[in-house]
């Protein structure tokens, strides 16, 4: 498929071990046991205080993070992929119109569609003789599309080391408390940060953080994350049916969508509008328990990214091997931190924004003041419902 190949030679280095997961039948234990992999892993972790980070990479007693940066460009006309235009790509076309498809990649046709109707037509193949003779010049002829992106491939020893944040340290009940992802991420010591949710621009959504919940509206998908390390993507509806026993056992939630893979397969996109365009994405996956990655497409920016659609977003999670993937707020909110540092470089220079995951080790996790104010909230508004020791 489209970056079938291009994950294949560029990601050689990434772990994309993964089998299925489902969600078991909750229990007193799950809940009591949140999801520990530290055996599983063990290969993956330091058995001490011991850590070593390198400009890509960052390994302890609690984490396993590498990432790895990926660029791509396609020229147009390049049915065969070899780097240039040539009589090959024409009879490489015209084979495929013939029917006789085998000859021809999926990233092939892409690029062999010249006028960019979405087909391969006798139109380009002409268009493609026509360079070729010299009748058209390069700048008539030639689409340079380049795309860079980040997969950052994890390991977490428990799953308390996979967190939330908000922006100031509090819930955001309206849009105008933001922070910077930079700022989020040192204020929490976390090792690797990406924007999530953008949870303070809308009040759609299931909002659980650290395993607190502190909005739950309408939202066609939401995407969760389990004590036992399990994620899983589900319809509001399934969610508002569980019972509380279930929803206390529920981590981490995005609610932004849509929904990339389940089960193993690309969902259908729903979704109308500007978000169907080439955009700047921040996604999770999910191999298995304890397993996961960030991908963060750049874009909106000619020459260097142009973005990215959500069905070739979708393939990335699904050629790395991810069972479940899930679409985060976008755009010039695609931000990621690595050591205290941005590494990418965000559309507009990024903005400010509501709300981050994060990985971070267990002996620098942070006092969650935004869990802290929520339930201080809450007992006020509910004082019958406060209990004291």
């Amino acid at each position: 498929m489209f970056f079938k190949r291009i994950l294949a030679l560029c990601s050689a280095a990434v772990l994309m071990a993964g089998t299925a997961g489902s969600l078991p039948a909750f229990s007193a234990e799950t809940a009591a046991d949140p999801g520990d992999f530290s055996e599983k892993w063990a290969d993956k972790f330091f058995d001490d205080d011991q850590t070593e980070i390198t400009e890509n990479t960052y390994k302890s007693h609690d984490l396993n993070i590498r990432i790895d940066r990926h660029e791509m460009k396609v020229i147009t006309g390049d049915a065969d992929e070899s780097g240039q235009v040539r009589i090959a790509d024409v009879i490489l076309m015209l084979r495929y119109l013939s029917e006789d498809k085998t000859y021809i990649t999926v990233d092939g046709l892409r690029n062999a569609d010249i006028d960019k109707d979405g087909m391969v037509t006798s139109v380009d193949v002409a268009k493609t003789m026509e360079w070729l003779s010299g009748e058209t010049e390069d700048s008539e002829f030639f689409t340079d599309e380049r795309l860079v992106w980040f997969v950052i491939d994890f390991y977490v020893r428990n799953i308390k080391n996979l967190r939330g944040a908000f922006a100031k340290g509090t819930y955001p009940e309206n849009n105008k408390q933001v922070d910077s992802i930079e700022d989020m991420a040192n204020e929490n010591k976390a090792k690797f940060a990406i924007n999530c949710d953008y949870c303070g621009f809308r009040k759609n959504g299931v909002i659980i953080r650290n395993g607190v919940t502190y909005q739950d509206a309408h939202r066609t998908d939401i995407c969760l994350l389990y004590d036992n390390g399990v994620m899983d993507i589900v319809p509001h509806s399934t969610y508002k049916a569980m019972s509380d026993e279930e929803k206390a056992s529920i981590w981490q939630s995005v609610s932004f969508s849509p929904a990339l893979l389940s089960d193993g397969e690309i969902c259908p996109i729903t979704q109308t509008g500007n978000i169907l365009n080439p955009h700047p994405r921040s996604g999770i996956g999910y191999f298995e328990p304890g397993h996961y990655c960030f991908i963060q497409v750049e874009g909106r920016q000619p020459g260097y990214s142009d973005g990215i659609l959500l069905p070739d977003y979708a393939r990335m999670f699904k050629d790395l091997g991810c069972v479940e993937a899930f679409n985060m707020d976008g755009g010039s909110s695609s931000v990621i931190v690595f050591d205290g540092k941005q590494i990418n470089k965000p559309a507009w220079s990024g903005r400010e924004t509501s709300d981050i995951l994060y990985l971070v080790d267990t002996n620098e996790i942070q006092k969650d003041t935004a869990a802290e104010a929520w339930m201080a909230k809450q007992n006020a508004a509910n004082p019958e419902s406060t209990t004291t020791s």
